[in-house]
């Protein structure tokens, strides 16, 4: 039986099985005011203990593993991204693993929410000096200018105000719509569901039901495109125009989380569960 046609696990058992694969250690700018409390928060950089792949398919376990590991057939390497801060001497820095396609190049092999859709983005390997992990270049992506021009110490601080808030709801903020280029995920409508829509009038605290298309790691350690129903907490009523997060908890490797932020349009709701 393949890994996405198990029983799925309760949400706590879901949020421990991520958090034992995501390691955080004390960065070296110690603390950081977060734009959306406020308070000062400890800086933590985040690394990958494993590829997607690994906790995909179960070969992942606690004791972590050597840098240079074998999984599917393919070669995976644990090393580093970092986007240089503007005006200062350090990098913000991410622990990621590349599947290798040589001696020098690869493709990311882990789905990250922090840095936008990284799963399968190309990358050279830079081999580190002796003792040190290589460093991956981003060739073809959103983030290449950043890794080459570096990014201010504010935009810095917004990135990781927003993971240490990630769990408790994005705010509403203006409309969007989400893509898979950008946001690693998109929304489908009636047509593409093969489902009616749903024709209630919704109210706040509502809950709608969703088909979100997403992107995330087959078991054969390739990106797929994966198809899955949801739910989202209404919040806000405009006219015709509702919002919401994300209620559902995804148990695969994705940019998405609990607390995610959505504008759906009335095609795009299948189902109104009331408050």
């Amino acid at each position: 039986m393949g890994w996405f046609s198990k029983k799925k696990p309760p949400a706590s058992e879901i949020e421990a099985k991520v958090a034992a694969f995501v390691d955080e250690t004390v960065d070296a700018m110690g603390s950081y005011e977060c734009v959306h409390c406020g308070d000062e928060h400890v800086a933590f950089e985040l690394a990958f203990r494993w590829p997607d792949v690994a906790v995909v398919t179960g070969a992942a376990h606690e004791e972590d593993p050597e840098d240079r590991i074998e999984l599917g057939g393919r070669t995976y390497v644990r090393g580093t991204l970092r986007v240089p801060i503007r005006g200062e001497q350090r990098d913000f820095a991410v622990g990621i693993w590349a599947g290798l396609d040589d001696a020098d190049r690869g493709t990311l092999a882990n789905q990250s929410a922090l840095l936008a859709p990284l799963l399968g983005a190309a990358v050279r390997v830079v081999p580190g000096v002796p003792g040190r992990r290589p460093t991956f270049e981003l060739v073809d992506h959103p983030l290449a200018r950043a890794q080459r021009d570096g990014v201010s110490s504010e935009q810095v601080t917004l990135w990781r105000s927003n993971e240490a808030h990630r769990d408790e709801g994005e705010e509403l903020g203006d409309p969007f719509t989400a893509s898979l280029d950008v946001h690693g995920w998109e929304l489908i409508g009636a047509d593409e569901a093969g489902k009616p829509p749903c024709m209630d009038d919704f109210a706040d605290g509502d809950f709608a039901k969703v088909f979100v298309r997403l992107m995330t790691v087959g078991e054969d350690g390739l990106p797929m495109a994966l198809v899955a129903g949801w739910w989202i907490a209404i919040d806000h009523i405009d006219g015709g125009r509702v919002s919401g997060t994300l209620h559902s908890v995804p148990n695969i490797p994705t940019t998405l989380f609990q607390g995610t932020r959505m504008w759906p349009s009335p095609d795009q709701i299948f189902q109104r569960q009331p408050q």
